[in-house]
């Protein structure tokens, strides 16, 4: 099975989301009933549809318009973030690193309530509710804060000025940056929502309840809005198919990792289960990294924490407790290069692991280490040597030939084979301690 089909298989299925969301709004585009603004004046509620929604078209009326308050410009709604600039310095073990972040301080939303005309008619528009809309930037501008860290008391971006807030959050604040985005006025403005009788006419807002959806607006107009979302439910279902689909095949059919390729360690799991290991951790805290180990055979084993090859690595300290939490070893290194290694024997049984600094330190993103454990082979069984067995030691037989053999010196070497050989005789087989002598007696004296 393949990783990476699998995550190709989930964006493709969040490109299917995308064009599923594309349609809905497609299809709510096409089956909104569609009237100029002079024919919703006319009917009134009967121009809407039954879940009381309509769309129209028409130009902005100058009236109504807000100012947006950081670029000036005259819009339909404004959005304005204010981000607080910070950069904190952690310490890890590859040295001391700088990051930088920010973080939002204020942010704001306001839409007006504008008119929409065609010359013959007018409708109203409510956008005090965030629309589904375009929006532009239309100003960004930053205020730094020098080496000494000193926070104006007053924030300024463009023509827009705040009081700056109390600072609470990590770091050191390095500046402030200001955002503002705009829903700019169009001569031929598209508005989709639910119709609602005001004071002074008909007035479209956002429309109420669960799936209904926003007020939409769109400076393209009806046709380009209809054809872009067209468009992008095309894109998303093609391109969301294809990589759905094919991702999933490749994630059931791909090939999986070669092992032979993985590396030899692999990430140290709070559970170990066998005689050899050999994995990487990371300790996070100062009380250090606990493992679970189960010793199946009972024999002699290594186990041996390293160092890791950054710039301040781990002091490591390796203590073993047994199942009572009696400690029944522990080593421990003390310099760069160092290493903490233990070799004992350990009887079947469950144990536990702890890895730690030795001065119970901890960093920023943990301190890294290698552990090995290893079991040292059974000694082999000791070698017994084989003696020769002769015909003597054969059960059954009796040492008379070969004892004869020997005493007779001088005898022809025939006779001598032959009486190794043959069989022995009725008198050498009753009267064994006789037979000597009497070879001898047959020997002539020099």
């Amino acid at each position: 099975m393949s990783g990476f089909g699998w995550f190709l298989a989930f964006l493709g299925f969040l490109g299917l989301i995308g064009g599923l969301l594309q349609m809905f709004k497609g299809k709510k585009l096409n089956a909104v009933p569609f009237r100029a603004p002079s024919q919703i004046a006319q009917l009134g509620p009967q121009a809407a549809d039954a879940k009381g929604l309509v769309s129209t078209e028409g130009a902005v009326s100058q009236q109504g318009l807000l100012t947006a308050p950081m670029s000036g410009r005259p819009c339909l709604a404004f959005e304005i973030t204010v981000e607080r600039k910070y950069e904190t310095t952690e310490r890890t073990e590859n040295g001391t690193e700088t990051k930088k972040g920010s973080s939002s301080l204020f942010s704001d939303y306001k839409g007006g309530i504008f008119a929409l005309q065609d010359g013959q008619g007018t409708v109203l528009v409510d956008a005090t509710t965030k629309p589904d809309a375009s929006f532009e930037k239309a100003h960004d501008s930053g205020v730094n804060v020098g080496i000494l860290g000193i926070i104006p008391g007053t924030l300024q971006f463009g023509n827009f000025q705040m009081a700056t807030p109390l600072i609470v959050g990590e770091g050191r604040t390095t500046g402030f940056e200001g955002t503002e985005k705009i829903v700019p006025p169009s001569p031929n403005l598209y508005v989709l929502g639910a119709l609602a009788m005001g004071p002074q006419g008909p007035v479209l807002h956002t429309p109420k309840g669960i799936g209904t959806g926003k007020l939409i607006l769109s400076a393209k107009g009806r046709a380009s809005l209809v054809k872009s979302t067209k468009t992008k439910m095309t894109v998303g279902y093609a391109l969301g198919g294809v990589m759905f689909v094919s991702g999933t095949l490749l994630g059931i059919f791909g090939p999986a990792p070669d092992p032979s390729t993985a590396s030899a360690s692999s990430s140290c799991s709070s559970t170990l289960t066998t005689d050899v290991v050999a994995c990487d951790g990371r300790m996070y805290e100062r009380e250090g990294y606990d493992m679970k180990w189960t010793v199946a055979t009972a024999g002699e084993y290594t186990l041996t924490v390293t160092q890791p090859k950054v710039k301040y690595p781990i002091d490591p300290s390796l203590t073993i407790n047994d199942a009572s939490g009696k400690q029944v070893a522990h080593a421990a290194g003390f310099s760069k290069g160092a290493e903490a290694k233990v070799t004992q024997r350990f009887e079947p049984g469950t144990y536990t692991i702890n890895v730690k600094d030795v001065f119970n330190d901890k960093v920023k993103g943990g301190y890294g280490f290698h552990l090995d454990v290893a079991r040292t082979p059974d000694a082999p069984a000791p070698v017994v040597a084989s003696a020769a067995i002769t015909n003597a030691e054969v059960p059954g037989n009796k040492p008379v030939a070969k004892a004869a053999g020997a005493a007779v010196k001088g005898a022809p070497a025939k006779s001598g084979a032959a009486a190794s050989a043959g069989k022995p005789s009725a008198s050498a087989s009753t009267k064994p301690a006789a037979a000597a002598p009497a070879a001898a007696a047959s020997t002539p004296k020099k």
